[in-house]
């Protein structure tokens, strides 16, 4: 366990290095010699602000102030800043983290002098800092007009949240900053955190969690959890035996999944938190949260190997029932394990206030009512690959991180998402679907994949045509497919790399909820998924209206006399308009059967909403002759009723995780 100061050091991640000291009272020095005092912090909602002396030697505060307009605090008396030392100004010391750290006095300490009405705004203000007339730096946030000297948007502060500087370069704008709040890890992409390791890539649900329960059977010392939904029996059974040999089991899970019923998954946590294992929830009760949703799905083990994945530990993904379509990935490293234990040594950490053990949450919950006993699934060797490693959080740099790398592309950006936002869905603008298409006007392979199995599906296909018609991305709305029926996906391959992880994309995923994923470096790694990708997503709209329909006519003979097989490539889900010799049939499959007679035909086929049609001649022997014809035997029978099973009959499953609306 961290102690709480260097959890403190994680998370205060300014450019400069930072003391904790509180201001000291020496002699006076001369403000002028060194000015170089910039505002670190500003946190409207407690009355905060943060200065940072950020030169080489040391600063006194005295004859010093700070404005917003209305109100001024004047520094009154020798105060004295050592090089890259901070002093906090709060309206009240010691009610919550920000306002009971070291270094952190109250507006009406005897060193300042308050006139007038010093209150900042949490619809919008500003803060100046001067020395006489000399303005030294300036921030403003929300609603704010701005100061003089301040240039472009104000800094966007949203509730609970406050604003921290990001750059010692000061430029006057809101470039300097960012908005955080206490207990995010503020951590930057790629920073010094790109990290080599071996990878080895899996998918859900042809693996049936296989390499998730060979990983966790390795484990010799420790095992780390931070998951939004944990429910597969023998997943928890597994774990149990871990704690029976010693291994130290942590599990961090989120309290409120939505739309989920979640007595089943706290029985087995609690089996298991009384087995030894440590168990906490994230998101409990009424304390202010960190975090909207914990929406992870990872493991750190030994603290050399991490799981990660884009699914939950359900049973259904865990090998017993219908799984979603989804990504996974087993990374050996040292670095890159050691850098997440530190994310989840932050967020498993009760001094924030909203998260609690098990026990305390619930003090009367009952323990699993059956069998806990592990069964070792039959898992294949899975092939491993050397990459490079990059973690990506939200809400520290998930959505800057993925607009840079999808402007700096080259080839092509394959995307598929279980959901899209409101705001994240426009063509134009500051959006992943305005990044796409940007890349795609320059000529990239740029394709998506939408899920519309859901209750929102419709929507989700309206959004899908408005992408093809609008842009030259390659898009498509899927319902289900070869073993799952549910997209719950959050990957991308983008030239030879590929994003594993829980992010949605939606504002709440990008900004306001915990989720992790990992940027691999690896053509091989990156192969794998777009292999995967490209089966599912078969053919697209755009790919019609390019390429055609392909459209075939093969005659065939059975013992009631000729018929035809008519083929077409289309969109998975579309109906299919099929005429022979004026003979019209509507089908939702991509194929066709007609019963013909001996001479000449013409076949047509199109698709409905799509403005491509096809025609096709073939002739039909006399009984007597004696050219080629394919009688209509078993297997061409067989190829008719699988294609129809396909696109009729798929599993319907279960959905898992159901973290699919808003924004989950």
């Amino acid at each position: 366990m961290r102690t709480r100061s260097e959890v403190l050091l994680c998370i205060l991640i300014v450019a400069a290095t930072t003391s904790l000291l509180g201001p000291t009272i020496h002699d006076p020095v001369d403000a002028a010699v060194s000015p170089s005092v910039l505002i670190t912090e500003v946190n409207p909602y407690d009355e905060g602000v943060s200065i940072q002396n950020v030169c080489a030697s040391q600063v006194d505060l005295m004859g010093w102030c700070m404005t917003d307009g209305e109100g001024t605090l004047t520094f009154n008396r020798s105060t004295v800043l050592h090089p890259g030392e901070r002093l906090t100004i709060v309206g009240e010391v010691g009610k919550n983290w920000f306002c009971s750290r070291s270094g952190t006095i109250q507006t009406d300490d005897p060193c300042i002098t308050r006139t007038g009405r010093f209150i900042l705004a949490d619809s919008g203000d500003e803060v100046v800092l001067k020395v006489g007339d000399s303005v030294i730096d300036q921030v403003c946030w929300g609603g704010s007009l701005g100061a003089d000297g301040w240039s472009g948007s104000p800094v966007r502060i949203s509730s609970l949240t406050y604003a921290m500087r990001t750059s010692q370069t000061d430029t006057d704008t809101s470039s300097d900053w960012m908005v955080t709040r206490a207990g995010w890890t503020n951590y930057v992409f790629p920073g010094t955190s790109a990290f080599e390791a071996s990878v080895v890539p899996f998918s859900f649900p042809e693996s049936g969690g296989g390499p998730i329960y060979k990983a966790l059977e390795s484990a010799s010392c420790s095992v780390d959890i931070s998951i939004y939904l944990i429910s597969c029996p023998n997943v928890i059974a597994l774990l149990s035996s871990l704690c029976d040999r010693g291994v130290s089991v942590r599990i961090l899970a989120e309290a409120e999944p939505l739309g989920v019923d979640i007595s089943t998954e706290l029985a087995l946590l609690k089996s298991i938190d009384d087995g030894g294992a440590d168990v906490r929830l994230i998101n409990f009760g009424d304390h202010p949260q960190r975090f909207v949703y914990v929406h992870n799905k990872y493991a750190v083990i030994d603290g050399d190997t991490v799981i990660i994945t884009s699914e939950n530990w359900t049973s259904g993904n865990m090998g017993y029932g219908n799984g979603n379509r989804g990504w996974g990935a087993v990374i050996s490293g040292k670095g890159y394990a050691g850098y997440m234990e530190r994310v989840f040594e932050n967020d498993f950490d009760t001094v924030w206030g909203d998260t609690v053990c098990l026990e305390d949450a619930y003090p009367d919950l009952k323990g699993y009512r059956g069998t806990l006993s592990y069964v070792p699934p039959d898992v294949p060797e899975y092939r491993s690959y050397e990459a490079s490693v990059s973690p990506v959080l939200s809400p520290d740099n998930s959505f800057s991180t993925l607009r840079m790398m999808m402007g700096s592309a080259e080839r092509r950006i394959y995307a598929e998402e279980m959901d899209l936002g409101d705001s994240l869905s426009p063509v134009n603008g500051d959006t992943p679907i305005a990044w796409m298409a940007s890349a795609a006007s320059c000529g990239l392979d740029v394709r998506f994949i939408l899920d519309s199995s859901q209750s929102g599906g419709g929507a989700h296909v309206s959004t899908v045509n408005l992408i093809n018609e609008t842009t030259g991305i390659k898009a498509v709305a899927v319902d289900g497919g070869d073993g799952f029926s549910l997209i719950h996906n959050k990957g991308i391959v983008i030239d030879g790399s590929v994003w594993v992880g829980s992010v949605n994309w939606t504002a709440t995923s990008f900004d306001r909820n915990r989720e992790v994923a990992v940027l691999i470096v690896s053509e091989e790694v990156a192969s794998f998924f777009a292999d995967l990708f490209l089966s599912d997503f078969g053919v697209s709209r755009t790919d019609v209206e390019e390429g055609g329909l392909s459209f075939t006519a093969e005659v065939v003979r059975g013992s009631g006399g000729y018929a035809v097989v008519l083929r077409a490539r289309g969109p998975a889900g579309s109906i299919f308009l099929w005429a022979v010799d004026g003979e019209e049939r509507c089908t939702d499959v991509s194929a066709a059967v007609f019963h013909v007679s001996s001479g000449d035909h013409v076949a047509s086929v199109s698709v409905e909403g799509i403005d491509v049609s096809e025609e096709v001649s073939f002739t039909v022997p006399s009984e007597d002759h004696g050219g080629y014809v394919i009688y209509l035997s078993a297997a061409v029978i067989l190829l008719i009723g699988t294609v129809v099973a396909f696109f009729r009959d798929r599993p319907s499953g279960g959905y898992g995780d159901m973290g699919w609306r808003s924004g989950r």
